[in-house]
């Protein structure tokens, strides 16, 4: 799974599952997403 974490700048996070009970979790810096703008999607 990827996924940004984070409200104002976001950090780029990388989860990956090796067993049932265990997690490896990487990171790859700041992003910033905005929305979309009305009619531009």
């Amino acid at each position: 799974m990827v996924i940004p974490v984070g409200d104002d700048s976001q950090i780029m996070t990388l989860i990956i599952r090796e067993s049932e009970s265990k997690f490896v979790k990487s990171t790859f810096g700041e992003f910033r997403f905005v929305p979309f703008l009305d009619g531009k999607e």
